[in-house]
């Protein structure tokens, strides 16, 4: 492999179908199942491309978040609450920052 092959870096485009890949290997895993290795060894590896996304300074945009979220749907789990600022994973309880929102009753 060249040196000019090694420095690139993904693009965003790139990572998004490499986690819908995972997700639609994934088998869909109903209330109370449990999920097969394979499902959980996909999910694992959709949370190693978002570390790797970001170790490669590419901040998630609207579509990798879309596919983040559905592979932990389809594998009954909850992903990692991240803040919108680009913020790292929040400790759960805790809601992310919302500027200059307010919510009104109807």
């Amino acid at each position: 492999m060249c040196t000019a092959c090694t420095l690139q870096v993904p693009s965003h485009a790139v990572y998004e179908m490499l986690m819908r890949g995972c997700t639609i290997a994934m088998r869909r895993v109903g209330p109370g199942e449990q999920s097969d290795h394979l499902t959980r060894n996909l999910i694992g590896r959709v949370g190693e491309l978002w570390a790797e996304m970001e170790v490669a300074g590419r901040k998630p945009d609207y579509k990798t978040y879309n596919e983040l979220i559905r592979a932990y749907g389809k594998a009954s789990r909850r992903p990692p609450t991240v803040c919108r600022r680009g913020c790292s994973p929040m400790p759960s309880g805790l809601q992310p920052h919302v500027s200059g929102l307010q919510a009104t009753r109807m």
